[in-house]
């Protein structure tokens, strides 16, 4: 909500009468446009939007336009106080949390097998700390991660449909899927 409100200033601004300073005060309320636009972009219930606008308007106004030292002050939050504790900014975890085994008998939700820190490549921040967290269905043995799943003993990685955000290119190294497809459009 806030990154976006934040890149939407200048038209936030551009609704409001010339008459209304909004150089050095945040306007008092979101245009419902907008409001309509946040509601649709964030899931975030239409009726909620004003009352988180009034809540973070000057966080907002404060944020320049350009996200990259807001993403930079973000990033050593986490170093600073995250890491210590086990929280990273990227967390790598399956996109399911039940078993797609065709019958397997597990009613409820995967047990967690294991989590491990990992190093991500990303296009924006450069190298990242992160967590990878593998699932495990006792019932059929299988695990499941972030890219694939592959059954207890076998050899064989079964990939999921979809292309994920990071690819793991070893154990403990995963890189950004935007990379990979930079690298080989440079290969090409």
């Amino acid at each position: 909500f806030i990154t976006i409100c934040s890149k939407l200033k200048d038209d936030i601004v551009s609704v409001y009468p010339h008459l209304v300073d909004t150089e050095s005060s945040v306007p008092p309320a979101l245009p419902y446009i907008h409001s309509i636009y946040l509601f649709l972009a964030t899931s975030i219930p239409l009726s909620f939007i004003p009352t988180i606008w009034d809540a973070t308007k000057d966080t907002i106004w404060e944020l320049s336009g350009d996200l990259q030292e807001h993403q930079r002050t973000i990033n050593d939050l986490y170093k600073l106080y995250g890491w210590e504790r086990g929280i990273t900014r990227i967390q790598l975890h399956p996109h399911i949390r039940s078993c797609i085994q065709q019958g397997c008998k597990r009613e409820g939700e995967l047990q967690q097998q294991s989590t491990e820190e990992v190093i991500v490549f990303t296009l924006t921040s450069s190298i990242q700390r992160a967590k990878a967290t593998s699932l495990y269905c006792p019932s059929c043995k299988v695990t499941y991660t972030d890219n694939y799943y592959i059954h207890q003993g076998a050899q064989l990685r079964t990939y999921y449909d979809h292309m994920p955000q990071y690819i793991k290119m070893n154990e403990h190294h995963f890189v950004e899927t935007r990379i990979a497809e930079k690298w080989t459009s440079s290969m090409v």
